[in-house]
């Protein structure tokens, strides 16, 4: 059906219509500020429908439901504010929908639910629904999508529960807020981006933490073999997770954080173990033989980074620490001992005990991590 330069004023309605071939509404202006400009629901087309080069509508256009080959809006220009200028929920397309060449829509631009075969290209298309949603791809299926307008969005966009293929997009056009709860997507067309640049995509979330979007990116990185970038997402969703939880499990996540990086880092473990031991032997000789007295008789030979090692590592007993001690025998002593030395040894004692302590919070810290699922 070919009707170019179409002119109509007061819309056009044709509910499930059907056509065998195409329809080419190329340059035809349609005008109905009040209602839908086109309003064709259910609508089937064989092949393509092409609404392009010139074409404009005043008012909605509406093809909910709707089973065409292909979809052609390349520099349409669609005028609704405040309301629909594009309602294409549910609307199935065996090919591609295109809207490039300066596509402009003012107003809500929505594929909810829409299946479409090959891919959503909006390569320099423009968008805007200021305070609103200026592109709902809700629960849209596709194969690519070219999200890559000439400017940013004015509004929200939402790609909630999702599935797409490949997808395309660029930094320079990111909206302000964004849904991306339940997005599945295979592979990221442009996996040259900073890991940190697509955690700041992740950050504009509209309803703040939600840990889907962060385990989806950290799988297309594994599945792109990029493991480095995989662990960094999986770390800062940890931290971003912090925020919604109360006083001690913030504690406790600052505790994974620092000590075993959430089980992302375990070597933090080793660089603790290592600080600690040579912290504990420079403490301890000191400590030897003023602030350190023998439990029994005959006592092994005192050796500092042994007795470290004995108070650190809690499956280690190298004798030392049941041979010197800084009670006991020690403690027998103090009533002889000046003000000064009794506080000293009080400091060695509490040194002692904050080095087992802070030894098995980094071992229960790595257990949890290595044992609790981490994603």
């Amino acid at each position: 059906m070919l009707a170019e330069g179409l002119v109509i004023e007061g819309g056009a309605h044709a509910p499930a219509a059907r056509i065998g071939g195409s329809l080419t509404l190329t340059g035809a202006s349609l005008t109905h500020t009040e209602n839908w400009a086109l309003s064709v629901p259910g609508l089937q087309v064989a092949q393509d429908v092409r609404l392009n080069d010139g074409f404009t509508a005043r008012g909605g256009i509406d093809v909910r439901s709707a089973h065409l080959g292909a979809l052609i809006l390349d520099g349409a220009e669609l005028d609704s504010p405040g309301g629909f200028a594009f309602e294409g929920g549910w609307l199935t397309v065996d090919r591609q929908v295109s809207g490039r060449q300066g596509f402009t829509a003012r107003g809500e631009f929505s594929l909810y639910g829409a299946q479409v075969g090959a891919r959503v290209d909006l390569r320099d298309a423009a968008f805007t629904n200021s305070g609103g949603l200026a592109l709902d791809f809700e629960r849209l299926n596709t194969s690519a999508l070219y999200l890559l307008p000439h400017r940013t969005p004015d509004g929200i966009v939402d790609l909630s529960h999702a599935k797409i293929g490949t997808f395309h997009d660029d930094p320079a056009t990111w909206p302000a807020r964004l849904d991306l709860r339940g997005l599945a997507y295979q592979t990221l067309g442009n996996d040259h981006l900073p890991v940190h640049a697509r955690l700041d995509w992740l950050q504009r979330q509209q309803h703040g933490y939600a840990p889907q979007p962060y385990d989806q990116l950290a799988t297309a990185y594994r599945q792109a073999g990029q493991e480095d970038a995989a662990r960094l997402v999986a770390i800062h969703k940890q931290k971003h997770r912090r925020h919604t939880l109360n006083p001690a499990g913030r504690l406790l996540n600052w505790l994974l954080y620092l000590t075993v990086g959430y089980g992302y880092r375990t070597w933090l473990a080793a660089l603790w173990l290592l600080a600690l031991l040579a912290l504990g032997t420079a403490v301890f000789a000191h400590a030897h033989p003023a602030h350190l007295a023998a439990t029994a008789t005959p006592a092994p030979a005192f050796h500092p980074i042994a007795y470290t090692l004995d108070v650190l590592v809690p499956i280690v007993d190298l004798g030392q620490q049941k041979a010197w001690a800084p009670t006991g025998v020690a403690a027998t002593r103090m009533s002889r001992r000046s003000d000064s030395s009794t506080t000293s040894c009080r400091r060695h004692t509490a040194f002692h005990l904050g080095q087992r302590v802070c030894m098995w919070d980094a071992a229960t810290a790595a257990t949890i991590c290595l044992c609790a699922p981490r994603d």
